[in-house]
C-alpha cells in the first residue's frame, strides 16, 4: 500500500510488474529530501521515480528475508536501529544535521516484518501477533490500516459523536470516548503534502480529509478556516484538471461522445462552479467555500469514474460475442458436413460479416484505438461467419432428423448452463475437495523404488518441519536431500525404460512419482486430496466405459478393427462436463492456492528458506501442475477405452468452457480491496487459460500414454 498512498492513487494490481517501465510522481519526489529505510524490493521504486539524490535509501540484504529463522521482527528493528543511527550521526555531522532540519523532509520506514511473518505463519498466528506488538499495529486486515498522526499542525483528540463513530472493528481498541475519523488510501498524499507544505503529486486523486466542513478534519492550522478553504480549493483544481484532460482526450476520439452531464451540459458547468468557490473565498465565507468544494469534488470523482468506464459496455460486448463465437465455431467440428445454404444466402452472410467488421474498424479508427482492438473483432466476425455458413445447416438437420424436440434441447442446454455456473460458484467460494499392479517384475521393482523415495521424503520432511517449528531454520542437509529426491522422483517415470502391461499401471507410476511433491509441499491434507483425486479419475474411466458398454478385463479392451469417424452423442456432454470439473478441482483442491493473488508460502520453506519470489512461485506452480499430469493421462486412456479418436472429447469440452469464462469476465471488478480486485481478475485469467491449458492436457496425455495406448488404438482404414 505504501506506493499508492505516497502517490495519492489506488492500487494497481500489476504495479510490481510494470514498475521498471513507468516513473510515477509521489510526495517523496515533491519533498526536499526523503530518508527511507527498509526492503530492497520496495525502496528502489521510489528512488527510481524521484529526482536524482532526493530519495536516500538504506536497505538490508535480501538474505535477511529468511522465512524460517525465528521471528521476522528483526527486519523491523533493523529499520528502527538505522533511523536511530542516522539521528546519532547527525549530532557529529553538521551537513547531515542541516539536511535533517530542512523544511519538507520526509522519513519513510518500510516495516516488512509483518508482511514476512504473515506469509510465513499466517495472519492470526502467535508469531504475527508478537510482530504486531513490536511495531504497535492493529488487527490484520486486507483493506484497513491504522492511521496515526500527531505533532505540529495536527488537531488534538475530539470526543465521540452520537451515534458513535465506532463499530465492531474498533471496539477492541478501547477508544470509544474519542472520535474515529477514517480516510481512504489515496487521501494520505494530499494530507501529507499539506502538512509539510509541498506540491501535491501530479496523479493524485485523493481527497483532503479537511475538505468537508461537516466532518472533523486532521489539521489545526494557524490560519484557521481560511487555510482549510484554500486547501479545499486546491483539491478541486487538481481533480478538475484530471477530469479535463481525460474529457478532452475522450471527446477528441470517441464517436458520438456523450459528456458527463453534471460537469458539462450545454455550458462548462465546472467553470461556473470554480468561479463560485473563488468568490466565496474572496468574501471570507470559508465554511461555504469548503462545502461547495466538497460537493464539486464528489462530482469530479463521479466524472472521472464515468470517463474511466466509458468504453466498458462496448468492450464487454465484444468480448462476450467473441467467446460465444469461439464456442460456436468449435461446435462445427462436432457435427458432420451437410449441404450448405444456397450461393445467394452464403453471399449475404459474407457481406453481413464484412459490413460488421468494417463498421467496428471505423469506430475504432475514430477512437484512435490500439491495433489490438482491430484484431479482437476480426476473430469473432470470422467465427460467427463460419458458424452461420457451416454450423447452422448442420444443427438444423441434426434436430430435424433426431428424436430431440426443441423443448428437450432447451432443457438439456439449461442443465448444462446450470452445471457450469455451479462450477463458477464453487470457484468463487474457494471450495477444496478434501491400485492396480501386475505381476510384471520390472514394474514391481520400479514401484518399490518409487515407494522407497516416498518413504525417505516423509522422513526428511518430518525432520524439516520440526526444525522450522522450533525456529531453528532449515538444516542444509534436509534442504539438499529434499531437492535431490524431488527432482529424481519427478523425472523417474519419464526416463524409465520399462514396458507397462496396462495404462492403469503407468498412471499409478505417475501417481507415485508426483506423490513426493505433495509430501514436501504439503500444508495439511493435500496428500489425501491427491490420492482421492487419482482414485476418482480411475473410477471415472471404468464407469464411463461401462456406461458406453465397452467390455473390460483388467484394464484392457478389445481393439476395434478400424477407425470410425467421430459422431457426437449426448453422453459426450456429460463426459466433457466431468473433464472440466476435474480441471477445476485439480487447481483449487491443491490446498495452497485459492487464486493467483491468494496463497500461502509456508510449504516452500522446506526447499527455499530465503525469500526468492520466482523460485517460490515456480514450486507452487509445479505443485498445481502435478494433478494435471494424472488428469491428462486418465483423459487419454478414457478416449482410447471408448474407442474415440484423440481430442474428440476435448472439442466437446471446448464448446462449454466459454460459458464459465464469460461469467468470470462479467464479474471482474476494479473497486474494493486489492484482494477482491485481484481475485476477480485471477478467476477470469484462470478460466481464460483453460482453453489453451485443456488442449495442453490432452496433448500431454496422448504423449505420456502413447506406448500403453497404441495396442488399444483402432487401425486407420486406408
Amino acid at each position: 500500500m505504501e506506493d499508492q498512498s505516497s502517490r495519492g492513487t489506488y492500487r494497481n494490481c500489476c504495479f510490481l510488474s510494470d514498475i521498471d517501465k513507468v516513473d510515477f510522481d509521489s510526495i517523496f519526489n515533491q519533498s526536499s529530501h526523503t530518508f527511507s529505510f527498509g526492503s530492497p524490493d520496495i525502496l528502489p521504486m521510489f528512488a527510481k521515480g524521484a529526482s536524482p539524490g532526493k530519495v536516500l535509501t538504506w536497505c538490508y540484504d535480501e538474505e535477511a528475508e529468511d522465512f524460517t529463522k525465528g521471528y521476522a521482527t528483526a527486519l523491523d528493528t533493523w529499520v528502527l536501529d538505522q533511523l536511530r543511527n542516522l539521528f546519532q550521526n547527525a549530532s557529529t555531522d553538521a551537513t547531515l544535521d542541516l539536511h535533517l532540519r530542512q523544511d519538507k523532509v520526509i522519513f519513510f520506514l518500510h516495516l516488512l516484518g509483518l508482511d514476512t511473518t504473515g506469509h510465513a505463519y499466517r495472519p492470526y498466528s502467535k508469531e504475527y501477533m508478537r510482530n504486531i506488538q513490536v511495531v504497535d499495529g492493529e488487527d490484520p486486515d486486507n483493506t484497513r490500516t491504522p492511521l496515526i498522526a500527531w505533532g505540529k499542525g495536527i488537531r488534538g483528540p475530539l470526543p465521540d459523536t452520537t451515534p458513535s463513530s465506532h463499530d465492531e472493528y474498533s471496539k477492541p481498541w478501547k477508544l470509544d470516548s474519542f472520535l474515529r475519523r477514517d480516510v481512504s488510501q489515496a487521501d494520505l498524499a494530499p494530507l501529507m503534502a499539506s502538512l509539510i507544505g509541498i506540491d501535491w503529486p501530479v496523479n493524485s486523486v485523493g481527497v483532503h480529509p479537511d475538505v468537508d466542513p461537516t466532518q472533523a478534519g486532521y489539521l489545526a492550522t494557524r490560519r484557521g478556516d481560511a487555510a482549510l478553504a484554500r486547501y479545499s480549493f486546491i483539491n478541486v483544481q487538481v481533480l478538475l484538471e484530471h477530469y479535463r484532460v481525460k474529457h478532452e482526450m475522450k471527446a477528441a476520439h470517441a464517436l458520438f461522445y456523450k459528456p458527463f452531464a453534471a460537469l458539462e451540459g450545454e455550458s462548462r458547468i465546472w467553470m461556473e462552479k470554480i468561479h463560485t468557490i473563488e468568490r466565496l473565498i474572496e468574501g471570507g465565507r470559508w465554511y461555504d467555500a469548503r462545502r461547495y468544494s466538497a460537493e464539486l469534488i464528489r462530482t469530479c470523482l463521479e466524472g472521472l469514474r464515468y470517463l474511466e468506464t466509458y468504453d466498458r459496455l462496448l468492450i464487454r460486448a465484444i468480448v462476450v460475442v467473441a467467446y460465444f463465437g469461439w464456442a460456436a465455431y468449435a461446435s462445427i467440428l462436432l457435427v458432420p458436413d451437410v449441404e450448405r445454404f444456397s450461393i445467394a444466402t452464403e453471399r449475404g452472410i459474407d457481406i453481413g460479416a464484412i459490413i460488421t467488421l468494417l463498421s467496428l474498424w471505423t469506430v475504432f479508427w475514430t477512437r484512435d484505438s490500439p491495433w489490438t482492438f482491430y484484431v479482437y473483432v476480426a476473430f469473432p466476425c470470422y467465427f460467427w461467419r463460419e458458424f452461420c455458413l457451416r454450423g447452422v445447416p448442420a444443427f438444423r438437420l441434426l434436430v430435424t432428423e433426431s428424436a430431440w424436440t426443441y423443448r428437450k434441447l432447451c432443457m438439456q442446454a439449461t442443465l448444462v448452463i446450470v452445471t457450469l455456473q455451479s462450477m463458477v460458484v464453487c470457484c468463487i467460494a474457494h471450495i477444496r475437495w478434501s491400485a492396480q499392479m501386475s505381476a510384471n517384475k520390472p514394474v514391481q521393482i520400479s514401484a518399490a523404488i518409487q515407494m522407497g523415495l516416498l518413504a525417505v521424503t516423509m522422513l526428511v520432511t518430518s525432520s524439516s518441519v520440526m526444525s522450522l517449528q522450533a525456529k531453528n531454520g532449515l538444516p542444509p542437509f534436509n534442504q539438499i536431500a529434499a531437492w535431490v529426491i524431488l527432482v529424481i522422483s519427478s523425472v523417474y517415470p519419464f526416463t524409465l525404460k520399462c514396458e507397462y502391461p496396462s495404462p492403469m499401471s503407468k498412471i499409478i507410476s505417475l501417481f507415485l512419482a508426483f506423490g513426493v511433491c505433495f509430501v514436501v509441499l504439503s500444508i495439511s491434507a493435500e496428500g489425501l486430496f491427491y490420492s482421492a483425486y487419482t482414485c476418482n479419475l480411475l473410477l471415472w474411466i471404468e464407469i464411463e466405459a461401462i456406461l458406453r458398454q465397452s467390455p473390460t478385463t483388467n484394464g484392457s479392451v478389445s481393439k476395434p478393427a478400424h477407425v470410425a469417424p467421430y459422431h457426437f452423442q449426448v453422453d459426450d456432454i456429460r463426459i466433457a462436463l466431468f473433464f472440466l470439473f476435474y480441471v477445476q478441482v485439480a487447481f483449487f483442491g491443491t490446498g495452497n492456492v485459492a487464486s493467483i493473488s491468494s496463497f500461502y508460502l509456508e510449504p516452500v520453506y522446506r526447499l527455499v528458506p530465503i525469500f526468492n519470489p520466482f523460485l517460490m512461485a515456480a514450486l507452487l506452480i509445479f505443485k498445481i501442475v502435478c494433478p494435471y499430469v494424472i488428469l491428462s493421462a486418465a483423459f487419454a486412456v478414457l478416449n482410447a477405452r471408448l474407442g474415440l479418436p484423440p481430442f474428440s472429447l476435448f472439442l466437446v469440452a471446448l464448446t462449454l468452457t466459454d460459458g464459465m469464462t464469460v461469467t468470470f469476465f462479467l464479474n471482474v471488478t476494479d473497486t474494493g480491496s486489492w484482494l477482491e480486485i485481484g481475485q476477480s481478475i485471477s478467476f477470469f485469467c484462470i478460466t481464460s487459460l483453460l482453453l489453451a491449458w485443456s488442449a495442453g492436457i490432452c496433448t500431454a496425455g496422448e504423449y505420456i500414454m502413447a506406448d500403453t495406448l497404441l495396442p488399444m488404438r483402432p487401425i486407420k482404414r486406408e
